[in-house]
């Protein structure tokens, strides 16, 4: 059925359904009208075999071979884990232990930092005190007088 502005749109719609026809899902006239087209139409016959190669690669690749045991294996997991969960030293170390340790780790960061900023206060502090006593020093020598201390007699 190639040729005609006619015969195209009739392939057109029939494009547009044959994946439905692939999969038999259409209504019994509509199946009856596509085969009986696809006798006359070349260029559809094509189309719906390169689309059922197509169709058959994908469900080929679709189906995954299932390991047997694998649902046992995960059962058994969950059920291992559920054991470890309720055993009395699990709940012990959840409920008691992990916030003593996050208590004590947060009151070591606390004197670590106060004793961090206690050195850095008492270096600041000894900087501090180095200055000024340099500034004590270098005052009383701007307040002499430089002739005194050139004329005075150093026997």
């Amino acid at each position: 059925m190639t040729g005609s502005k006619a015969d195209k749109t009739v392939c057109k719609s029939i494009n547009k359904k044959l994946i439905f026809f692939t999969e038999k899902s259409l209504p019994d006239n509509e199946m009856l009208y596509i085969e009986k087209h696809l006798q006359e139409c070349a260029d559809c016959r094509l189309l719906v075999e390169k689309l059922k190669a197509t169709l058959f690669i994908i469900d080929k690749e679709k189906t995954v071979k299932a390991n047997p045991f694998l649902y046992t294996k995960i059962f058994q997991q969950i059920e291992n884990r559920k054991v470890e969960a309720d055993s009395a030293f699990s709940i012990f170390i959840n409920k008691v232990w992990q916030p003593v340790f996050y208590a004590a780790f947060v009151a070591v960061g606390i004197f670590m930092g106060t004793l961090i900023s206690d050195v850095v206060v008492d270096t600041q502090y000894q900087k501090t005190a180095k200055i000024q006593e340099e500034e004590i020093f270098l005052n009383d020598f701007y307040q002499e007088p430089v002739e005194s201390f050139l004329l005075t007699d150093n026997e």
